[in-house]
């Protein structure tokens, strides 16, 4: 939202200084007082109404971003539930919320787990805070042709199962190490 905030206020800024310019030229080229007062009435009119439309277009623009955000968010925390769902629905694991995975999850995931574990120490170690949810991401981000090649494909999960049932596995196998 910062960053968002802070383009809004540049569009609005420079949208203001272009208007200010704009009245500064009317100026320049007026030759009596009277036409001089009238050209900076209807000058200060037009540039508060650009002023205006800036705004409100940066408020517009700032808002519509934020429902954008939300949506995402919101698709990522259901693929998230889905592929936990898929584990369950597979016998890999189950929901006593947490999601926990079982024996055939793990025991499907340990041949390739030397691949991930290091990767999720580091990322814990140096990013403590990252959630469950954000490193799913990141596995797929960093991992994701391998994970299908390896697992998703010959494990027949399709719904993003394969990258919780990594997860869980590291957390297990995170928790020797730590």
């Amino acid at each position: 939202m910062d960053g968002q905030l802070i383009l809004g206020i540049i569009v609005a800024v420079v949208g203001f200084i272009g208007s200010m310019f704009w009245f500064g030229h009317r100026l320049g080229v007026m030759s009596s007082e009277s036409v001089a007062q009238t050209k900076i009435q209807e000058g200060l009119r037009t540039d508060l109404e650009a002023l205006r439309v800036t705004v409100n277009l940066m408020g517009v623009i700032v808002s519509g971003v934020k429902t954008v955000e939300d949506d995402v968010k919101l698709i990522k925390d259901s693929l998230f539930r889905r592929a936990q769902a898929e584990l369950a629905s597979k016998g890999w694991g189950g929901f006593a919320s947490p999601f926990h995975i079982g024996q055939v999850g793990v025991d499907a995931i340990l041949p390739f787990i030397t691949e991930f574990v290091p990767f999720y120490c580091n990322t814990k170690k140096e990013h403590p805070e990252m959630s469950d949810q954000e490193f799913f991401w990141l596995l797929e981000k960093n991992f994701g042709d391998v994970i299908i090649e390896k697992i998703c494909a010959p494990q027949q999960l399709s719904q993003l199962g394969c990258l919780i049932a990594i997860l869980e596995v590291c957390k297990l196998e995170g928790a020797k190490h730590a």
